[in-house]
């Protein structure tokens, strides 16, 4: 029996969810493009659904030594664009399509539902 743990440095990261209410409910198919200081981290929201499991439907952002995003880009699967800047890091956020706010999901805590008013 071999036991192995990773001792890598604690670094700052961003985990977003999306709400869709033009587009889809989980934003499946949404482009979201990050500016960190000098580099572009270019994500997609496809979960892998295969026989017996299902990937998540966020996307995460590795931020290294920077704590916050210059600029979030989501270009959503039903056309429009939303920008949103100086986003802090080290947190999860679902953001809403319809009315382009942010929400923090507290750790250990469940996303909020969709609402369909």
């Amino acid at each position: 029996l071999l036991l192995f743990e990773n001792h890598f440095p604690r670094q700052n990261f961003l985990k977003v969810s999306l709400r869709g209410s033009t587009s889809n409910r989980l934003g499946i198919g949404a482009r979201l493009t990050a500016v960190v200081g000098d580099r572009r981290l270019v994500r997609e929201i496809y979960p892998a659904n295969t026989f017996h499991c299902q990937g998540a439907s966020f996307v995460h952002f590795g931020l290294a030594q920077r704590d916050t995003i210059d600029k979030l880009t989501v270009r959503w699967p039903s056309g429009p664009n939303q920008e949103l800047t100086d986003l802090d890091g080290n947190r999860h956020i679902v953001i809403d399509e319809a009315t382009g706010t942010i929400e923090t999901v507290e750790p250990g805590s469940v996303i909020p539902p969709v609402r369909d008013d």
